[in-house]
């Protein structure tokens, strides 16, 4: 395992959930898809776009009341926001972004000390199936 693995190894293992007794292997899957991800955002193949959730509804969002009144609160101050993601991949063949995966009402302080955005990129990540390459039919 060289140093970057490991090191987003590390992450994902500490902040990410899993399975009892699958955990490592999951992280290290998370990882490995996170790394994939970000190669590809570097040679401009695929991207991961963050827009506000305009549709978010809190109603069910919890069963806790407490739960449901500090999120409420956070949100209404501006402490924490609602975004979705979207991971995109550039079609090799007609240069057009395809949405590969994408997740909707995401809770979050979005700021350097949140971790969790980059827990859904490696969820996505995973699920995008960045490995394989489909033609457009252009």
């Amino acid at each position: 395992m060289n140093r970057e693995l490991r090191r987003e190894f590390q992450f994902f293992h500490e902040w990410s959930g899993g399975i009892v007794g699958e955990h490592a292997v999951g992280a290290l899957a998370l990882a490995r898809a996170y790394l994939k991800l970000q190669a590809m955002i570097d040679r401009d193949q695929a991207r991961v776009r963050w827009v506000q959730d305009e549709y978010f509804d809190l109603e069910g969002f919890t069963d806790d009341a407490l739960t449901e009144r500090k999120t409420r609160e956070n949100l209404q101050s501006g402490l924490w926001e609602v975004r979705g993601c979207i991971v995109e991949v550039r079609c090799p063949k007609c240069k057009q972004w395809e949405q590969r995966a994408s997740l909707w009402g995401i809770v979050s302080a979005f700021d350097q000390q949140d971790n969790y955005p980059k827990v859904v990129e490696g969820e996505l990540a995973s699920e995008a199936k960045l490995d394989t390459q489909e033609l457009c039919t252009d």
